[in-house]
């Protein structure tokens, strides 16, 4: 097909009509996926963290005669039940602890926990340094470090 200067203005109307419109409807839709599809560390944290993590080590140092698990449960947005489980050999008898609560998360990915075990009730608060679906670093309010591995 030949290009025809006198069929480009033909249209030119139509063009210019329907041109900008569908700019703003582009744009309108780019900023609805934007928004729709982006959340909060806090939302991200919540849904990674679901589940038992196994602590690896605690500022770089392996874990040898001792293990302790973390599971989470999320319940809702931000909040679930947690239990912790200590257990080790020290003086060569085999003991265990745990502790059962809750946490919360907030935006600047803390978990904040309050926990209950024989010994009474306790609130720890963590920082969440790393993450992503298999690994996490944890800090604690001592600024120990704990890497834990998903199970």
């Amino acid at each position: 097909m030949i290009y025809n200067q006198d069929d480009y203005t033909i249209f030119q109307p139509l063009l210019t009509k329907y041109r900008y419109p569908m700019k703003k409807l582009l744009s309108a839709l780019v900023i609805s996926a934007t928004v729709l599809f982006s959340c909060s560390k806090e939302a991200k944290l919540n849904r990674k963290i679901d589940g038992e993590w196994n602590v690896t080590t605690i500022d770089s140092e392996p874990l040898v005669s001792e293990s302790i698990v973390f599971k989470f449960e999320k319940d809702k947005k931000g909040e679930g039940n947690v239990l912790i489980t200590e257990t080790g050999t020290t003086s060569n008898q085999a003991g265990s602890t745990t502790y059962t609560g809750t946490y919360t998360l907030n935006e600047d990915t803390e978990i904040n926990t309050i926990l209950t075990s024989d010994g009474g009730t306790q609130s720890l608060k963590f920082i969440v340094s790393e993450y992503d679906n298999n690994t996490m670093k944890i800090v604690d309010e001592d600024a120990s470090i704990y890497e834990l591995e998903k199970k």
